[in-house]
């Protein structure tokens, strides 16, 4: 890679190399000192290692003004040789668990048949979808036939490989899993061409300003203060020899379920020790995330970072054991403060402190990526403590301190201009919950009920994790540490200043361990094995599947960017001159595609008049119409259909804007000059 990145070398598949590039550079080598052994702890370890490192190098490059995305994979490769070098010589051989890959029976042959046929049969699905059809219900009301077999045959092979005798396959399971994450998340991306998240392309515009300047822009967006990803996501541009990072929105959301996955799984033997309800779990937390958080942005990768960090330390615990108590009365409260597991069998005092510092590199990735994600995490870590259940009794501090140095020297652009809102937010539950939950059930009398149907889904979720957690007493866990685990991430309402926002990190947070418990409470049905309870177990599979869609695609009506929008929006971005004022920029994701600090959104207008009178006061030198806006103003505030076409006709006939572009989504209106103007 960093023969190609200083060569820009036109190698065909260079997008998958420099995409293999972060994920395993030098995570691999690192992660084969630090665990030793084979499985889903490696496999969760290494691309979490990789990124963090990648992360952490190009914000240092950021900063201190020596930004080259060469320079980085020339640093990242000369560490990987190293690192493997050392391995090679120093690291025993992998201690292999249990066999990786098994012959290619006539049930794997019939598994594979039937995913191909589940993808083709999706495939068809995407290229037949009326997305415009799509109202209030949202996407489900839309969806071909085609879709829900293919559905049905997925979820079938994942539940046949988990249910597998005399074991789970777990490379079927994996690959099962794998394509339901494939069909859920990238449905509507596939057949619009385009992220179904606006915001996706602030984001590829914030990579496309520090590829171009190799600096952060300050005072524009907050998001600038926690730039990890952004500079990662610039460098594996560079690396991939793009000119932006467009290509990667489709497909981003599976590459964040599918990093997710292993964490998971180990969180699932971590509680149960049982590899078929451990892989259930990870089927249920792919069916669960409906709160679309895996798009083209910082949390996508600072989730799964955050999990992998979880899971390690508990794949520890689990491996030793929490010590007994015997203490009584209530001293016994008090007792698990001062216990500490042992150490990993093999393990010398350097080896389990390369491994801790290992963590908190991970850590220091998330603090510098995202606002809300440490914070959880610091949380976590701390009840982990409290309980005696990680042997990394002070981690918790040390990303804390990280947390606060970041906060307070590297956030600063942001804190200084927002510290009231800080302080004032602090607290607020009422509010955060109103915004979060009763705020999202208003508009159409149908809407109302899909949102309320959300809401009911993520409830779904917690009582089966409930149940789960009530029925198998935590596991092999103590009951406490995997109610702590659920607890931690509602802390985020009581002290995160973000609005509604986060109630849906909450749930994305908690619904990890939510689905690995949910998966212990059918753990009979799921180790019956017999035909019977495969059928019934496929069932449930099959309405959840079928529910996470549903939930997934309530707002499809006007949550998305088909190819002629972005087409359009970067016609537009190349023809405005540098300082003019486009409406909507603020709310029209597409449009802040590039050049991110050359237009501005018109200043806001006071007044009684009717909303197109304001907007003739404003006088954007660009309008901006589409039809999923539309869309939205209709389903969540009433307005009647054709409103932005006829906005479009009394624009012109004021004789002061012209028509410059018409496609089948949008409408883009220029404002003529006036008297005294320049053409």
């Amino acid at each position: 890679m960093p023969i190609l990145a200083w060569w820009d070398l036109p190698v065909p598949g260079r997008i998958g190399l420099a995409i293999a590039f972060v994920l395993l550079v030098p995570g691999a080598p690192l992660a084969i000192i630090l665990i030793r052994r084979s499985g889903a702890v490696l496999w969760a370890f290494i691309p979490a290692l990789s990124l963090s490192l990648v992360m952490l190098l190009t914000v240092a490059q950021v900063t201190t003004g020596t930004w080259s995305a060469p320079v980085a994979a020339t640093i990242l490769g000369l560490g990987n040789v190293a690192c493997t070098a050392f391995a090679w010589n120093r690291t025993p051989p992998l201690r292999i668990t249990r066999p990786v890959l098994r012959r290619p029976g006539h049930r794997r042959i019939v598994s594979v048949v039937a995913l191909f046929i589940a993808v083709a049969l999706w495939w068809a699905a995407t290229t037949s979808v009326d997305l415009d059809a799509a109202g209030a219900a949202g996407l489900v009301t839309v969806l071909p036939w085609t879709y829900w077999l293919a559905l049905i045959l997925a979820v079938s092979v994942a539940v046949f490989a988990i249910t597998s005798k005399p074991a789970p396959d777990g490379v079927m399971a994996a690959i099962g899993v794998a394509v339901l994450a494939v069909m859920v998340t990238t449905f509507v991306g596939i057949a619009d061409g385009g992220s179904p998240v606006g915001t996706a392309y602030v984001h590829v515009g914030f990579v496309e300003w520090i590829s171009q300047t190799g600096t952060l822009r300050e005072a524009m967006d907050a998001r600038f203060s926690w730039p990890g990803f952004f500079t990662a996501a610039s460098a594996v541009t560079g690396w991939a020899g793009l000119a932006d990072a467009t290509p990667f929105v489709v497909f981003f959301p599976v590459l964040a379920v599918l990093l997710s996955m292993a964490p998971v799984y180990v969180i699932g033997m971590a509680v149960f020790r049982d590899r078929a309800v451990a892989w259930t779990g990870v089927l249920l937390f792919v069916l669960g995330s409906w709160v679309q958080q895996d798009y083209f942005a910082p949390q996508a990768v600072a989730f799964p970072l955050m999990l992998t960090v979880i899971a390690v330390l508990l794949w520890q615990t689990s491996e030793t054991g929490i010590p007994a108590g015997t203490a009584r009365g209530w001293r016994r409260f008090l007792e698990p403060m001062r216990r500490t597991p042992a150490r990993l069998p093999g393990y010398s005092a350097c080896r389990a402190l390369m491994l801790e510092a290992a963590l908190v590199v991970i850590a220091s990735a998330i603090v510098i990526s995202h606002q809300l994600t440490p914070v959880s995490l610091i949380v976590v870590l701390l009840l982990l403590s409290l309980l005696g259940a990680t042997r990394s009794r002070t981690l918790w501090f040390g990303v804390s301190v990280v947390f606060a140095a970041w906060f307070a020297f590297g956030a600063t652009d942001w804190w200084t201009g927002h510290l009231s809102v800080l302080i004032d937010g602090f607290g607020r539950l009422a509010e955060a919950v109103g915004a979060g939950v009763v705020e999202r059930v208003s508009g159409d009398p149908v809407y109302q009920v899909m949102q309320a149907a959300r809401i009911g889904w993520s409830a779904l979720f917690a009582i089966a994790g409930f149940v789960g957690w009530s029925v198998t007493r935590g596991g092999r866990l103590p009951m406490p540490v995997t109610a702590a685990l659920v607890v931690a991430p509602m802390s985020l309402v009581l002290g995160q200043p973000y609005g509604g926002e986060v109630v849906l990190r909450v749930y994305l947070y908690a619904l990890p361990i939510l689905a690995v418990l949910a998966a212990g409470g059918i753990a009979p049905l799921i180790r019956a094995r017999s035909a019977l309870s495969r059928v019934a177990l496929t069932l449930i599979m099959v309405l959840a599947a079928a529910g996470v869609t549903t939930a997934r695609g309530v707002n499809v009506a006007f949550e998305r960017t088909p190819v002629d929008v972005l087409e359009v929006a970067r016609a537009v971005l190349w023809e405005t001159p540098t300082g003019s004022t486009i409406r909507p920029l603020a709310t029209e994701g597409a449009l802040r595609v590039a050049r991110i600090s050359d237009l501005h959104h018109p200043p806001s207008v006071d007044g009684d008049g009717t909303a197109f009178e304001r907007l003739l006061q404003q006088a954007p030198d660009v309008v901006f119409l589409t039809t999923m806006r539309e869309r939205y103003e209709q389903i969540t505030r009433g307005a009647r259909p054709g409103w932005y076409e006829n906005v479009a006709t009394l624009l012109e006939a004021s004789g002061q804007y012209q028509v410059t572009h018409r496609t089948e989504h949008v409408i883009v209106l220029e404002r003529k000059p006036g008297p005294g103007e320049d053409e």
